[in-house]
């Protein structure tokens, strides 16, 4: 989702290319992890995401699939936790771009909005 936002502002002119080479050179990558994100929340204790880390490990499969499989977390909430990370990460991306005054703040913050509700599907209640 991230890289579909950088796209969006380049096709709309507000970035260019080369916004967004400074901030790979700058080792910039952020991303939650889905775990951090259910613990944060309340959603899993620290020792059931070393359960469920050792288990992925083991099968071979993302946190989010493994925990349900354990019975930790539900599909839905999984569904939730991934948009989370999906939109903590775009934003992060739009905060970046500001504080390196590669675009204003205000504008940043009007493209991702525009962005986020055009590209992105709800989650519904199961």
């Amino acid at each position: 989702m991230r890289r579909e936002f950088a796209d969006y502002l380049m096709e709309k002119g507000l970035i260019a290319k080369q916004a967004l080479q400074r901030l790979a050179d700058q080792g910039w990558n952020v991303r939650d992890p889905i775990g951090l994100l259910a613990y944060s929340h309340g959603l899993l204790p620290a020792e059931s995401i070393d359960e469920v880390l050792t288990t992925q490990r083991d099968l071979d499969l993302r946190f989010g699939e493994t925990a349900v499989r354990m019975g930790f977390l539900t599909n839905h909430q999984v569904e939730v936790l991934l948009l989370m990370q999906q939109y903590r990460s775009t934003m992060e991306l739009a905060e970046a771009l500001a504080l390196s005054v590669e675009i204003e703040f205000d504008e940043v913050m009007r493209a991702f909005h525009e962005f986020w509700v055009t590209k992105v599907q709800p989650v519904e209640a199961s």
